[in-house]
C-alpha cells in the first residue's frame, strides 16, 4: 500500500478532470498537509451568542468588605476632642485625622501602641513634642490613657478589649473600662484615682508573670508613670 501523501495525490489527480484542480486541491488540502480532517459540520458551528437575560455571576464569598463597612470617621468635635488630649505642639494641622483610628479600634494593646506612633510620626525626627515626651515616659500607663482619652472623645464605643490577666492578678480590661467610663461622665479626680489604683495593682501584678509580653512589653516601672498619666486624666475631666 502507497503512503498517505502519495494516496492523497492520486486522488487529487484523479478527480482533477471532472471537478478542476482548484477544487480538488481546496478539497483535500487538509489531507495533503497531514491535518486530520473534521468529522462534524457541527466541529465547526460558532459557539453561541450568551443569553442577554442571563444573570452576572453572585460575587465570592471571599470578596473584600464594601468601604461602607468600615468604621466611620468621628465627627470633627471628636477629631477636637482627641486632639484636646496631648500637649498642644503634638499634632500640626496637617494631620487632623492621625487620630481617628482611637475611636475605631477595640483592643486596648494596639490603641496605645497606635497612639504612639501617631505621635512620633507627627512630631518628625528633628524635635520631641509635648506628646512625645509625655508618651516616652507612661510605659504600662499607656493603656489607662488610651482608655481615658477613648471614654472622653468616642462616647458609645464599646471598651476596649485586654487579653485575659493571668492568675491571681486582678482584670487590667475591668480597670481600664472603669477609667474610661469615668472620663465618659467626667467624674470627679478623686474617684479616678481610685480606679488607677486598681489599674496599677494589676500591672505589677502582671508584670511578674510569664504573660506580661501580650500586654504591650512594656518592661517594669520606673518610677513617673503615674504623674505624667494624671496629666491626660486631668485634660479628659475637664
Amino acid at each position: 500500500m502507497g503512503s498517505p501523501v502519495v494516496t492523497a495525490l492520486a486522488i487529487v489527480v484523479s478527480l482533477a478532470g471532472g471537478v478542476g484542480l482548484g477544487f480538488a486541491a481546496y478539497r483535500y488540502e487538509p489531507l495533503l498537509l497531514g491535518a486530520p480532517a473534521e468529522t462534524s459540520a457541527s466541529a465547526a458551528a460558532p459557539e453561541p451568542e450568551p443569553s442577554a437575560s442571563a444573570e452576572p455571576p453572585a460575587p465570592s464569598a471571599s470578596a473584600p468588605a464594601s468601604a461602607s463597612a468600615a468604621a466611620p470617621l468621628p465627627s470633627t468635635e471628636a477629631r477636637a476632642c482627641l486632639r484636646s488630649m496631648f500637649p498642644d505642639d503634638s499634632f500640626s494641622d496637617d494631620n487632623a485625622g492621625s487620630l481617628d483610628f482611637v475611636c475605631g479600634e477595640t483592643s486596648g494593646v494596639k490603641a496605645a501602641e497606635g497612639i504612639k506612633k501617631a505621635l512620633v510620626s507627627n512630631g518628625g525626627s528633628a524635635r520631641a513634642t509635648g506628646g512625645m515626651k509625655e508618651w516616652s515616659v507612661l510605659g504600662f500607663y499607656s493603656l489607662a490613657a488610651a482608655s481615658v482619652i477613648r471614654g472622653r472623645c468616642c462616647p458609645g464605643a464599646p471598651a476596649l478589649t485586654m487579653p485575659a490577666s493571668p492568675k491571681p492578678c486582678e482584670s487590667i480590661e475591668d480597670a481600664m473600662t472603669s477609667l474610661a467610663s469615668i472620663a465618659e461622665k467626667r467624674g470627679k479626680k478623686p474617684e479616678a484615682i481610685t480606679a488607677l489604683g486598681g489599674f496599677e495593682k494589676s500591672v505589677r501584678c502582671i508584670l511578674k508573670s510569664e504573660a506580661k509580653k501580650s500586654f504591650g512589653d512594656y518592661g517594669d516601672l520606673k518610677g513617673g508613670e503615674a504623674t505624667t498619666f494624671e496629666k491626660t486624666l486631668s485634660r479628659a475631666l475637664k
